[in-house]
């Protein structure tokens, strides 16, 4: 599965009865080169956590995995949980967290140590990065 072609996206939603949601905002990436391009800004290597806010249904998180030693996901929308479930299947070293409203992500993950690194939205923070 393509997680960039539009075809597959739509036909993988399809499956999962899945809506997008106006409030949550959300749209998907469509361009294949756009997620490698961030994976590889990132810099995150084996040694490496990172937390992704809003993966969607993951081709940033993807590209990430092949990367990171540990790529932490976390999405609001729990209708995303079963996509996410399908299309990360292959990757032991992502973890995906469905967060309520009202919790502070970033600095609830810095503070477990799950990660290095934070991308969130198309940006990328070592603001928040830990030493190992």
């Amino acid at each position: 599965m393509r997680l960039t072609d539009i075809n597959d996206i739509k036909s993988l939603l399809a499956s999962h009865g899945f809506r997008f949601s106006k409030s949550m905002g959300q749209n998907f990436l469509i361009d294949p080169q756009v997620p490698s391009d961030i994976a590889a800004a990132s810099q995150a290597d084996d040694s490496c956590g990172v937390l992704e806010i809003g993966p969607g249904i993951g081709p940033l998180t993807a590209e990430l995995a092949q990367r990171a030693g540990r790529v932490v996901s976390v999405e609001l929308d729990n209708a995303l949980l079963p996509v996410l479930a399908e299309t990360m299947a292959d990757y032991p070293n992502v973890e995906i967290q469905i967060i309520e409203g009202g919790t502070d992500i970033i600095e609830g993950a810095m503070e477990r140590r799950e990660a290095d690194l934070c991308l969130y939205a198309g940006g990328v923070s070592r603001q928040y990065g830990l030493a190992n």
